[in-house]
């Protein structure tokens, strides 16, 4: 038996569903992100930038987004900012991060931008759900149209 046989091969049609949905998923959870923490900021225009060079579904980041920016009016992230900037444990890397001047710049000291970066953050695993809910939607949609006569 060679390497060969032993290795699972994709379709061409189910590589490139796989690689569109993680594309689609990758936008969303980058643009939630970007909702969170605002389009102006230098974390956010860092955020646009890594959209754009990991070449995401650009609508995808747009309509989630604007998702994150609803929920940044519902719930706002300032009190979970504050709450982390606040932490005794971590008073010795806020100190550390504030005397690196590139890290100064990011303003990572702010409550918004400190709760959107962790609500972002702890928002990571959606990307994963949405991504298996999206492959198995497709792959839902092309069985069925492969039963019909």
């Amino acid at each position: 038996m060679t390497s060969e046989e032993d290795t699972v091969k994709m379709s061409p049609k189910k590589e490139n569903d796989w690689k569109n949905n993680l594309s689609k998923s990758t936008g969303g959870a980058l643009g939630f992100g970007l909702g969170l923490i605002g389009l102006l900021h230098p974390m956010g225009i860092a955020l646009l930038i890594l959209v754009l060079l990991l070449r995401c579904k650009l609508s995808w980041a747009v309509i989630s987004g604007l998702l994150g920016w609803g929920c940044s009016l519902i719930y706002d992230p300032s009190s979970v900012g504050w709450f982390i900037l606040e932490l005794e444990t971590l008073q010795s890397v806020w100190t550390f991060f504030y005397n690196t001047p590139l890290l100064a710049i990011s303003g990572f000291n702010e409550t918004k931008v400190m709760g959107g970066l962790f609500l972002g953050l702890a928002s990571i695993p959606l990307l994963f759900l949405v991504n298996t809910f999206l492959i198995r939607s497709s792959s839902d949609l092309t069985s069925n149209e492969e039963v019909t006569p």
